[in-house]
């Protein structure tokens, strides 16, 4: 069966293992030996979440706000990612929780 027009721009189909065989090779016109693929580097994040103390005011959003760039603040220079927001609707006032996700090595800005 012929291989489609295009099919010498494309690189051979490996195995179930990932290795690319001799036959599939010469089939896809491929001499040079193929290399492994760069894995990327193992990435983690850190994390906190925060709330307000329960009872009057735990539902107000500008007070949790303040607290949480406070606690940004204590962690030093940081490399801030993601900020989540969450309500938990309750029968008195709501139950607000924010996460902060980032890393503790910098990056120029």
């Amino acid at each position: 069966m012929p291989l489609p027009r295009d099919s010498q721009a494309r690189s051979p189909p490996a195995d179930r293992r990932g290795r690319v065989t001799a036959d599939l090779r010469s089939r896809f016109g491929k001499t040079e030996p193929v290399t492994d693929p760069i894995k990327p580097a193992p990435w983690s994040v850190l994390h906190f979440s925060q709330s307000n103390p329960e009872g009057a005011g735990q539902g107000l959003v500008s007070a949790l706000l303040r607290r949480v760039a406070d606690s940004i603040d204590e962690l030093g220079d940081v490399d801030v990612q993601d900020i989540v927001f969450h309500i938990e609707v309750t029968a008195g006032e709501d139950d607000l929780t924010m996460t902060v996700y980032y890393h503790d090595q910098s990056r120029p800005r």
